[in-house]
């Protein structure tokens, strides 16, 4: 032996596994293998950073598709980068507090009451809303009574109207309510009913509604209109039933 040289002789009496590895033993043919499964494998029993932010050019293990292990950067990985806000780098597909959508609220509009309605006729908006929503209508339109929309755009319609019928008609009547467009009915917004009898056990009353949806230029006037499909006695009542106001409620989409 060379000058100041230690020589250690002795038997290995074991070969235990440490964090990570499985196997060993203490007589025979020993082997350890990478533990890769349970709460001490080679991961679990690494140093415990958890809560930091791991920086891009810290290093990894993978399996390529050849399935050899390699290492490579965190920045290597095939996703997008995100930045602060958790918004996509790319500047695509994305929503920003400067370009979210508009949500609208409804302007909903009262129907006057009619006694008496023997005619074929716009029925008549309140004056004032009964909901000033954001959706942008007025009532200034060229016909008295009309809604008008401010803005163009497609919107959702929906009117509600009690009717009833009047004392002492015998004939049942088939009306019709549906919305106009600046003259033009609205596609879809038709509701046909036959008006209950009012000396009957039916009551005589009864209720037309519809939703519709239309697509308009800016100052377009809004008209509820009411009419009879046959040369049946024309009489009844637009009324409020149990105090229920006969409302147009008109919301902007978009």
């Amino acid at each position: 032996n060379g000058a100041g040289y230690t020589s250690n002789t002795g038997d290995i009496t074991e070969v235990s596994a440490g964090a990570g590895i499985t196997g060993g033993g203490t007589s025979g043919s020993v082997t350890v293998n990478v533990d890769y499964a349970g709460t001490d494998n080679y991961v679990l029993g690494a140093f415990d950073d958890l809560g930091t932010q791991i920086d891009t050019e810290s290093q990894i293990n993978y399996s390529d598709p050849q399935n050899n292990v390699k290492r490579g950067n965190v920045s290597d990985l095939p996703f997008t980068n995100v930045s602060n806000n958790n918004q996509l780098t790319n500047g695509a597909g994305y929503i920003t507090a400067s370009s979210l959508p508009t949500i609208y609220t409804p302007d909903i509009w009262q129907v006057d009451d009619v006694s008496n309605c023997n005619s074929n006729r716009l029925l008549v908006f309140d004056t004032v809303n009964i909901v000033n929503g954001t959706t942008g209508t007025n009532g200034s339109a060229a016909t008295a009574g009309m809604v008008r929309i401010a803005s163009a755009g497609t919107y959702e319609i929906t009117y509600s109207v009690n009717i009833k019928a009047r004392s002492g008609i015998s004939t049942r009547q088939a009306v019709v309510c549906n919305i106009n467009a600046d003259g033009v009915k609205v596609p879809g917004s038709s509701n046909t009913t036959y008006l209950r009898l009012a000396g009957t056990n039916q009551g005589g009353f009864t209720a037309m509604f519809n939703t519709s949806y239309v697509t308009v230029d800016a100052n377009t006037d809004i008209a509820l209109r009411i009419f009879w499909l046959d040369g049946n006695t024309k009489s009844l009542d637009i009324y409020q039933a149990n105090g229920i106001q006969n409302t147009v409620s008109i919301r902007r989409i978009t």
